[in-house]
């Protein structure tokens, strides 16, 4: 049900799938495709959580230090990770997602090795509307893309997370999957032995 609910909320946040949405029921839009997303130091501001002088400060601390900007207001104080990380999300045109209200499918899981995971840091979620939904700690690279959709048949559907709860998730889904598939196995065995016993 948890998942459910935040499919629904995924599409309302997601700009792409709400316009489809909207075209859907026949509403009209402006050419807006010379429109940019705003940075993640405009979205700040316009928050209020910062001031342009702030942001121009974490500017010039990311570019002194070889930081992305959200690293760098983050480092500084300036917001915390969760609001950063939202910050990216808009900059992006990404919908940013909590991974308290997601759940990850086992049978997506087995499909991404650990290692995979860890080393982009994303989390495969479930595959919804023909689409793979992966929660990112940034912008994935194309090869990524590739290689996921070369493993499920379907397009990845890109949705932003912080790299801490994403990393946080995959220690605790694999390791409980890794129990499953533990136990699975264990069944099994026990059923094989118990077979050749009855054959004895």
């Amino acid at each position: 049900l948890l998942n459910e609910l935040a499919k629904a909320m995924l599409c309302l946040t997601d700009p792409e799938r709400k316009r489809d949405y909207d075209e859907s029921l026949g509403r009209t839009f402006e050419d807006d495709d010379n429109l940019d997303n705003p940075t993640i130091a405009e979205t700040l501001v316009r928050w209020g959580v910062a001031t342009r002088e702030q942001m121009q400060e974490a500017r010039d601390f990311a570019e002194r230090r070889g930081l992305e900007m959200r690293d760098a207001v983050v480092q500084m104080k300036l917001v915390d990770a969760e609001q950063a990380t939202k910050a990216l999300a808009a900059e992006l045109g990404f919908p940013y997602v909590d991974l308290e209200e997601l759940t990850p499918d086992n049978s997506v899981l087995t499909k991404v090795p650990q290692n995979l995971a860890r080393r982009n840091t994303i989390l495969p979620l479930f595959v919804d509307d023909n689409m793979l939904l992966v929660a990112c700690g940034q912008e994935p690279s194309h090869e990524l893309e590739d290689d996921l959709r070369f493993r499920f048949g379907v397009p990845m559907r890109r949705v932003i997370a912080s790299p801490t709860s994403i990393n946080e998730s995959v220690v605790r889904y694999y390791t409980e999957l890794e129990a499953v598939e533990a136990e699975v196995g264990s069944a099994e065995e026990a059923k094989a032995d118990e077979k050749t016993t009855k054959t004895k």
